[in-house]
């Protein structure tokens, strides 16, 4: 009986960590993100010009992934946190599609390997990629938390 108690521990351990390991590379990711697309941002407006909206749009999206970090790491203990990272997962869905959708065609193509040509090829597709690698994350972390909501609840029933 004990040691089905410390596999029920080792096993919650390791699905915690691997959550925050998910967390961490969310963070960076949307920094990274965040970075690259502050810089076209500062080369798009100039005293004519302005940014244009797919680059706004990400860029929030980035700010408020970042600040959800921030946030989770003061206090986790809501159950219903899966809805935000739905929701997140979602903008960074749409803030994919419609960056993709402003910069085609890309100037080089997906198959060219300049890494030291043309700088705004590779760091579009490096944003893009980005983009679509933390949409699926934060709908992994939504899929894991309602999972881990509904265990809580049938083990409540069970329990009371």
């Amino acid at each position: 009986m004990v040691s089905l108690n410390i596999v029920k521990v080792k096993s919650l351990a390791t699905t915690n960590l691997l959550i925050l390991i998910f967390r961490l590379v969310q963070f960076f990711f949307a920094g990274v993100v965040c970075g690259i697309v502050a810089w076209y941002i500062h080369q798009q407006t100039t005293p004519t010009g302005s940014a244009s909206s797919p680059y706004v749009f990400s860029i929030i999206v980035a700010i408020a992934t970042i600040l959800t970090q921030f946030i989770y790491c003061i206090d986790f203990s809501h159950r219903l946190v899966f809805l935000w990272d739905l929701v997140l997962g979602y903008t960074w869905i749409m803030a994919f599609v419609w960056l993709l959708d402003s910069s085609r065609p890309l100037p080089c193509g997906w198959s060219a390997f300049d890494p030291f040509g043309n700088a705004g090829c590779g760091k579009i597709r490096g944003v893009l990629i980005f983009q679509i690698v933390l949409a699926c994350m934060w709908i992994i972390t939504a899929i894991v938390g309602f999972v881990a909501l509904i265990q809580h609840k049938r083990r409540s029933k069970i329990i009371g």
